[in-house]
């Protein structure tokens, strides 16, 4: 219980912090946001994410004094803003936010950050995909080397190959840099550090979409809990760090495009720019540019004529700067997959959904009764379009409609792989939608009712699921081969001091695990071939011949090979075995 406080003052305090320096963002919009307090922490995160990424990649200064410079830059513009324009304090209009964002942070923490919870200190669940190292790998980077030394792997050295190859090709440093933030306040590892980040991003993001669309109490507790139950916390436990950044960033930058006083003020189609081009670093910014431009389509064709001039131009600008931040006319890449086959409908559109686990089925519905809810949900989303439509609310009209129209363009021009990516989208941008539906459209005096009603269904239909992967990630299924220890990690490591290791390890992510927290600790490692086909076979790299013998051998702690059985353990954790080979060691 110690722990679960800890962590919880740790992600309260990192998000008081993001809102001081979010602030003065989000204060320009404060006529059009009742609830606009609640979206100054992830306003924070992307400025001082953008700042430190032109500090740390164009002025070459360490990632700590740039985090620390834009944090204070940032409150300090927080700060001036209050003064100027004389804002007054009312303890009762912080009473909404600081109440929602205590629950938001208890329920976050408590299924996010479960793995330092339950083994009582540092820790990473590492499970359901590969990525959650990948990040670690270019944080321990950022955090511990400035932009001048570029990384360099080698054949005895491999340790920098991944990160050596996102240098190259990857467009989401701003996510990077988060984590490398993270890790540094926090001391530890980019391994386990990235739950913690994970809970940070996660509040942040549910915080900050409810933040710029909830007009009243009912669409706030709507957001919260609707966003809560998406599979942003999926996304979380499969170490997608970078779409749990980046999808409610473009809900953020939507809703202060929605609520903008002033069209044609210098000041805020500043800072629109200036927030469309941060969420451009944390997550591709050709995503964001699709997703704005998906949305913004509908709802300027609904729009009456006189106005719509004016928010074409901005929304072209803002999906401008998304690409140009992108990279892509720069640097062109194929961003559209046209691989043939794939899982097909069945298996793409509940989980597109977000009624059911990318990875497993979670839901505990059958594909017969997972067809039916499908079918559900679909007909609850064109009641809620029919809505929309009759009630003449083009912000409601995009937000239900674009992802509709983006989702048919990807899978006419790229095939499944991109449609995947769509996880996490057409949910929370519908249920945005709907919110807006009930609270600034002129329905009729059953209308607003039945709108919550369909509302309310919506996010019931995603419970299941969330509960599954609660279930999954944070309570009873967890399997304690996923829960990597910094404690049992710190203690293998000393056992390997001073002495070669062979790693002999084919489970890709305990291999991964290996070559991100043991090979950067100054442990002399040896690899056997498959162990160097697991991790290194997309680089150039040739497995060394090693002349010396190891006297010890790291093996899986979970897929044991029967001919290690009879080798002398010298130190065991629950994923990892460390075993005795200096009796019968041959150079590999």
């Amino acid at each position: 219980m110690n722990v679960f406080f800890s962590e919880l003052r740790f992600v309260l305090g990192v998000l008081v912090g993001l809102g001081l320096a979010g602030g003065w963002v989000i204060v320009p919009f404060r006529s059009r946001l009742r609830y606009g307090a609640l979206a100054a922490p992830l306003a924070g995160l992307l400025c001082i994410a953008l700042a430190t990424a032109v500090l740390y990649g164009i002025g070459g200064l360490p990632l700590g004094f740039c985090a620390v410079l834009s944090a204070a830059c940032c409150t300090a513009l927080t700060s001036a803003s209050i003064a100027i324009l004389r804002m007054p304090l009312r303890w009762r209009r912080w009473l909404a936010p600081i109440l929602v964002t205590l629950s938001v942070a208890v329920v976050v923490t408590l299924t996010v950050d479960a793995a330092t919870i339950r083994l009582g200190g540092p820790a990473v669940l590492y499970t359901h995909g590969t990525d959650h190292l990948g990040y670690a790998q270019l944080s321990d980077w950022v955090a511990s080397h400035p932009i001048s030394v570029p990384p360099r792997a080698t054949p005895e050295k491999p340790q920098a190959a991944w990160t050596e190859y996102v240098f190259k090709v990857d467009p989401r440093f701003g996510s990077f840099y988060f984590l490398g933030m993270v890790q540094l306040v926090r001391e530890r590892s980019g391994a386990f550090s990235f739950d913690s980040a994970c809970t940070v991003a996660l509040c942040a993001g549910i915080l900050g979409v409810a933040g710029v669309f909830a007009r009243s109490w009912r669409s706030l507790l709507l957001l919260i809990v609707g966003l809560t139950v998406s599979c942003w916390f999926d996304y979380s436990r499969c170490g997608f760090l970078g779409k749990i950044l980046g999808y409610p960033s473009a809900l953020l930058v939507l809703g202060l495009f929605f609520a903008v006083p002033d069209l044609r003020s210098p000041l805020l189609l500043g800072m629109l720019a200036l927030i469309a081009g941060a969420a451009s670093i944390v997550y591709p910014g050709v995503a964001a540019a699709m997703l704005l431009a998906a949305v913004a389509g509908p709802y300027l064709l609904s729009l009456r004529r006189p106005e719509r001039a004016d928010r074409a131009v901005v929304a072209g600008l803002l999906i401008v700067v998304c690409i140009l931040a992108s990279g892509l006319p720069a640097r062109p890449i194929d961003i559209l997959s046209s691989r043939a086959g794939g899982p097909g409908w069945q298996y793409l559109l509940p989980r597109i959904l977000d009624l059911e686990n990318q990875v497993t089925a979670l839901s505990g519905f059958t594909p017969g009764m997972l067809t039916i809810i499908v079918a559900v949900a679909a007909s609850v989303w064109a009641l809620l379009i029919v809505a929309a439509l009759l009630a003449r609310d083009p912000t409601a009209i995009g937000l239900l409609t674009g992802p509709l129209l983006l989702l048919a363009f990807l899978a006419a021009a790229g095939g499944w792989v991109p449609v995947l990516q769509l996880i996490g989208v057409l949910y929370p941008f519908a249920l945005c939608g709907a919110a807006h539906l009930t609270d600034e459209t002129p329905l009729p005096r059953w209308g607003r009712p039945a709108v919550m009603v369909l509302a309310a269904v919506m996010v019931a239909l995603r419970v299941p699921r969330y509960a599954g992967a609660g279930r999954r990630y944070a309570g009873s299924e967890v399997y304690a081969g996923w829960l990597y220890s910094r404690h049992e990690t710190d203690r293998l490591v000393r056992a390997m001091r001073g002495r070669t290791v062979l790693v002999d390890i084919d489970h890709p992510n305990q291999a991964i695990f290996v070559v991100t927290e043991i090979g950067r600790r100054n442990v002399r490692i040896q690899w056997t071939p498959r162990t160097w086909r697991t991790l290194f076979s997309y680089t150039d790299l040739r497995l060394p011949h090693y002349t010396a013998p190891p006297q010890l051998k790291l093996v899986s702690g979970t897929e044991p090979d029967e001919a290690d059985r009879d080798l002398p353990l010298v130190f065991q954790t629950a994923n990892l075995k460390l075993l005795d080979t200096s009796r019968n060691s041959t150079p590999h």
